[in-house]
């Protein structure tokens, strides 16, 4: 073989090398960028998570204050008075608003595990402050105590069981290595 086809063969070899190696260092470096952009949306993820449970966590403290507020009052009221005052309402609304908005996160960005929890907590809330209303009514009409208080405390155990359903759950999902998902 003469020099000069030896000399072509030889550049050609070296450029088909380089265009692979060039192809090869180019996918890495896509994978490679891949990888930390699917590890910062996991930890971003993670920390919106984080911020919605925390968030539910303050709320349910507003709830349950607000919550107790209400029956110590209607522990002390004589049968035939009026209960709710518009400020123990303003509490209350404004406790129910931070739950909503709290558990609305959740519910769009928490795995099935942390959804599900959160919708317990709020229908126990909703069904505690039923009964706290029922109570009220009772109070109101001059109606048998002791049937509202006892339903009133078992709504208040059923969202206190709810509350800690829910602080396993979001304590679970947080505790899951990155890119695991608690039941989607």
């Amino acid at each position: 073989m003469d020099q000069g086809i030896a000399a072509v063969l030889g550049a050609g070899v070296g450029a088909a090398g380089a265009a692979f190696t060039a192809v090869v260092t180019a996918k890495a470096s896509r994978w490679q960028v891949r990888q930390q952009a699917a590890r910062t949306q996991r930890q971003t993820q993670r920390q919106l998570r984080r911020d919605a449970y925390s968030a539910i966590l303050q709320s349910v403290e507003k709830v349950m204050e607000a919550h107790h507020t209400w029956r110590a009052h209607l522990e002390m009221l004589h049968p035939g008075t009026i209960v709710v005052t518009r400020r123990w309402q303003a509490e209350l609304d404004a406790s129910d608003r931070d739950l909503n908005q709290a558990a609305a996160v959740v519910m769009l960005e928490g795995p099935k595990l942390a959804r599900t929890a959160s919708q317990g907590l709020r229908m126990a809330r909703n069904d505690w402050r039923g009964a706290l209303r029922a109570w009220e009514d009772v109070v109101a009409h001059h109606g048998p105590l002791q049937d509202a208080q006892d339903r009133a405390s078992q709504m208040e155990q059923r969202f206190n069981d709810a509350y800690v359903n829910f602080v396993a759950a979001a304590t679970d999902v947080l505790a899951l290595p990155s890119g695991a998902d608690a039941g989607k």
